[in-house]
């Protein structure tokens, strides 16, 4: 009642009026929620907030709301994610009346559908064209889609060599090889399967180039190359070895000579070396022979005579206890003879008219040769003994050389040779 001053001097009849109760906003959510394509969708769960203490209030179902949203060919949602497609309201029961919900939404996702299928192993040689298997369905697809496996590819990440080549090895697993899917409905689908793919190792080849020395120095194996690594392949080749054996000096030393395949290397590092097989390879070796230093000494003979000469001796250069000794020392007359094949009158200073011989059980090894002189001079009695054509044979300077005796003789025989000519 309303206090009223005065009122002993008033009476009241009372008096109404209206009052409004407004309904109570409630707020509300709905879990995200997802189902695999084909089965049945499934809602996510609704709630309310702002609902007083012991009032009832039922909350409508919770609709997922497909109308215009893409379909597959056999009438499924497609595979996707749906912002906003879930919706929820309150019946008008119980409390409900005395509520507003403006209703809430939320997200709805369809997973892809796993095929049931097979891929074949495979195989190929490392380094080569990849060669994937093919692909097959069995089950799991809805009556009416259009969906076909497609291409199948080999995956190599993680597995690769320094070249970028699928690593020799074997792979059994779901990810090695992966099939693509075509059709209209592909999207809706995935693939996967268990295969084993192969891959061989490269049967590397190999060559050495022919390697070399002189012989008592240390043996230089050639250099080893492969034909066919594949560029960017970290791949070494092992340590060159030199067979000797059955070819040594008395020394321990390789002869002098050239040998077939006594070079080898059978083996291979790196860090891609396993992704190849490598087979022994040979190499050609030469020793050349060794030059000794010594000295022939000068020597002469008179035209005509037999030629005399000069000894020969070794200073140096004989390996460790080689058997090698000077067993002989000829004149060389070619390119230098008369016409009647005798050493020509002169003074020949040269390395290669006076050669040596070597002797002993390691001759062989060595070469020698010295500068010497060699002198082929006249007499009277060589003069006597030469025919005219050998006669014709000297220089200027040889006749201008010779004694006025030796000069008289040729003139003498030249008259003799004159009158007997009438």
């Amino acid at each position: 009642a309303l206090p009223i001053s005065g009122s002993s001097n008033y009476t009241f009849a009372g008096a109404t009026g209206n009052y409004s109760v407004t309904p109570k906003a409630l707020s509300g959510s709905i879990t995200a929620s997802s189902s695999v394509y084909g089965l049945a969708l499934t809602p996510g769960t609704a709630s309310v907030t702002g609902l007083l203490p012991s009032d009832v209030v039922t909350l409508g179902p919770v609709v997922v709301n497909v109308v215009g949203l893409p379909k597959s060919t056999s009438g499924y949602l497609k595979v996707g994610l749906y912002p906003a497609i879930q919706s929820l309201t309150i019946e008008q029961k119980d409390d409900g009346p005395n509520y507003t919900f403006g209703g809430t939404v939320g997200d709805y996702r369809v997973t892809a559908k796993p095929l049931v299928g097979s891929i074949t192993n495979s195989s190929s040689i490392y380094g080569a064209p990849m060669v994937p298997g093919t692909a097959s369905i069995t089950s799991g697809w809805i009556t009416g889609d259009a969906v076909t496996p497609g291409t199948v590819t080999v995956n190599a990440t993680g597995n690769t060599s320094s070249s970028g080549q699928l690593k020799a090895g074997t792979y059994t697993n779901a990810t090695i090889q992966t099939a693509t899917l075509n059709g209209a409905d592909a999207s809706n689908y995935s693939f996967s399967a268990n295969s084993t793919y192969t891959v061989t190792p490269l049967a590397l080849g190999g060559v050495i180039g022919a390697g070399s020395s002189v012989y008592g120095a240390s043996l230089i194996p050639g250099t080893v190359s492969f034909t066919n690594k594949i560029a960017g392949d970290v791949v070494l080749p092992g340590a060159v070895s030199i067979n000797t054996a059955g070819n040594t000096s008395s020394s321990g030393k390789l002869k002098a000579g050239t040998y077939t395949n006594i070079q080898s290397v059978s083996s291979i590092s790196g860090d891609d070396a396993n992704n190849y097989t490598f087979s022994p390879v040979t190499g050609e070796y030469t020793v050349t022979k060794k030059p000794l230093s010594g000295t022939i000494a000068d020597s002469s003979s008179v035209y005509g005579t037999p030629l005399v000469a000069g000894s020969a001796s070794i200073s140096s250069g004989v390996v460790g206890t080689d058997a090698v000794n000077v067993s002989g020392v000829a004149v060389q007359t070619t390119g230098n003879e008369s016409v009647t094949g005798k050493l020509k009158v002169g003074t020949y200073t040269q390395s290669n008219l006076q050669t040596a011989t070597l002797g002993g059980a390691d001759a062989s090894n060595y070469s020698f040769a010295a500068n010497s002189t060699y002198s082929v001079t006249l007499n009277a009695a060589a003069i006597a003994g030469m025919t005219a054509a050998e006669l014709q044979e000297l220089t200027p300077a040889q006749l201008r050389a010779l004694s006025n005796a030796e000069l008289l003789s040729i003139s003498d025989r030249k008259s003799t040779r004159l009158n007997s000519s009438h």
